[in-house]
């Protein structure tokens, strides 16, 4: 989400694909009464790696949405998209495709990495400060914490200057 509270616009994905990405994040570290991928906004930074640092993984995502319909299609023949299947449906999709570099990728993204054995997720806390050097340059940096119940926090650290064209 846009710090407005209106949703981001994708750089990367498509509406469609958003979604799709959205649902898999979701399935990965769900909402449960803590917040989990999307109430983090994953798709949102997925969005941006794929357009920024993680450029390399574009083809990984492009294939690896149109082989994640294939799979739902096979297994769930006459189903519109992975979005669309309960849950149970699409845990046994994800199952089905958790070899994949796909889901690798999609599993390996940092905006809610947490340690492997730390299935527990208790919260997500962070901060994000810029600082605008000249009327084209800006710095930022930002830090965000998984908190879990086992002790197996996470630290997610970025910085890195930006200049407006």
């Amino acid at each position: 989400m846009a710090a407005s509270g209106q949703p981001g616009k994708f750089a990367f994905f498509s509406a469609d694909q958003a979604t799709e990405v959205e649902s898999v994040t979701a399935q990965i570290l769900p909402t449960d009464e803590t917040p989990g991928a999307r109430e983090a906004g994953s798709v949102y930074f997925i969005d941006r790696a794929l357009t920024t640092f993680d450029k390399d993984r574009q083809s990984v995502y492009k294939q690896g949405l149109v082989s994640l319909q294939a799979k739902v299609s096979q297994l769930f023949p006459g189903a519109s998209k992975f979005s669309a299947l309960t849950s149970t449906q699409q845990i046994q999709v994800l199952k089905a495709i958790e070899s994949t570099p796909f889901f690798t990728a999609v599993r390996a993204n940092p905006a809610y990495q947490t340690s492997a054995s730390s299935s527990n997720p208790e919260g997500i806390v962070g901060i994000t400060l810029a600082y605008r050097i000249s009327t084209r340059w800006v710095a930022r940096v930002s830090w965000d914490r998984i908190t879990t119940r086992d002790d197996n926090d996470s630290d997610i650290v970025l910085a890195g200057f930006g200049y407006q064209f």
